[in-house]
């Protein structure tokens, strides 16, 4: 189980089943705009127009999604929102 944090509120529980995110429950308002989990996380891969760092995230292990948060922790790399793993100590 992952938690979308803001801050130190968890915004909202999800996990990974059958290459699909579910929400499992939503604890406080959601980033602006349209919010559906597996395209708000796909999109928060910040290098789609930049070569250069594309081929950093690729050699860092965070070409996908899982890499992405299980490396930087982060719902975007300038953004506000973080998650975590259920039981891992973020700080």
């Amino acid at each position: 189980m992952y938690y979308l944090m803001n801050k130190d509120v968890i915004v909202a529980s999800f996990n990974k089943e059958n290459n699909r995110w579910n929400l499992l429950q939503q604890n406080a308002e959601f980033p602006l705009g349209k919010f559906e989990i597996n395209g708000w996380l796909e999109d928060r891969k910040a290098y789609k127009h930049n070569h250069y760092l594309k081929q950093l995230m690729i050699d860092c292990g965070c070409e996908t999604t899982e890499g992405f948060i299980k490396i930087t922790h982060a719902a975007s790399i300038n953004g506000s929102f973080g998650i975590k793993k259920e039981n891992e100590n973020v700080t």
